[in-house]
């Protein structure tokens, strides 16, 4: 009886060891230089080019109806220097202080301190204002006016800021710099 058991566990173990080895074993996957494709990650960056040039026609149209002389930056917003600066650009880690009046394109103001004695200071490239106003004060010089327009993708994009700039909002933006301090 005592053969007989060990008979079958030896054989059950057998066919479980083969079993276990024939389950492991895989055809061997050639290698591809070809990335696996996600469509959802295709699928949103159709979207976003999309948007994207849904938004530049929009300002287009913008420039032409108010016959305004503003360019299309390297960057990606829209520029015209109104009063020219006496200095030199400046770099990211610097202190900016400035005067700004932010609109939408149809028109409706959003926020301002330009014909006040209000200044608003911010720390370059640390977040403190959307990308698109931290990348033009960048750019500019002190003493410098300049009107801008930001698309969303460099204002406050898909969200807004959720008090009085909706969700894929371009902005139009006068900016006035007027001091740039070194704070390394």
């Amino acid at each position: 009886m005592q053969k007989r058991h060990l008979y079958i566990i030896l054989n059950s173990s057998i066919l479980l060891l083969t079993l276990f080895i024939f389950s492991c074993h895989q055809q061997p996957q050639l290698p591809s230089n070809r990335p696996q494709v996600d469509e959802e990650q295709e699928n949103l960056i159709t979207l976003n080019k999309a948007i994207v040039s849904n938004e530049d026609k929009t300002i287009e149209q913008y420039i032409a109806k108010n016959k305004l002389s503003l360019k299309k930056d390297s960057l990606g917003f829209w520029c015209s220097v109104n009063v020219v600066g006496n200095s030199s650009q400046h770099k990211s880690k610097q202190s900016v202080t400035y005067q700004y009046s932010i609109q939408l394109l149809d028109g409706r103001p959003c926020y301002s301190n330009l014909n006040s004695t209000k200044t608003t200071t911010i720390l370059l490239g640390k977040g403190e204002s959307f990308s698109g106003l931290d990348l033009a004060l960048r750019k500019m010089k002190v003493g410098e006016q300049a009107d801008f327009i930001f698309p969303s993708i460099l204002a406050y994009g898909v969200s807004g800021d959720r008090h009085r700039i909706p969700p894929y909002s371009s902005l139009v933006c006068t900016v006035k710099l007027l001091q740039c301090d070194n704070s390394k």
